[in-house]
């Protein structure tokens, strides 16, 4: 894959998120579900990605789909 590819998957996670964020904060509790199964999703499709390409950046990856890393 390429860094092209990576970003079209980023975006299209970080869109879908957006839409069931309104300023911010989750609009009902049953999108507190949907977006943590979101964030599990990409968080599993990065570490995959890091194995097929040992120069993915798992981070990076994971700020374009919209979610911060907890320090």
């Amino acid at each position: 894959m390429t860094k092209k590819d990576y970003e079209l998957i980023a975006d299209v996670i970080s869109h879908t998120k957006s839409h069931y964020i309104t300023n911010n904060e989750p609009v009902r509790q049953k999108d507190d579900l949907f977006l943590a199964t979101l964030e599990v999703l990409a968080d599993e499709l990065a570490e995959r990605l890091q194995i097929d390409n040992p120069r993915f950046d798992f981070e990076r990856f994971m700020t374009a789909c919209g979610f911060e890393l907890s320090q």
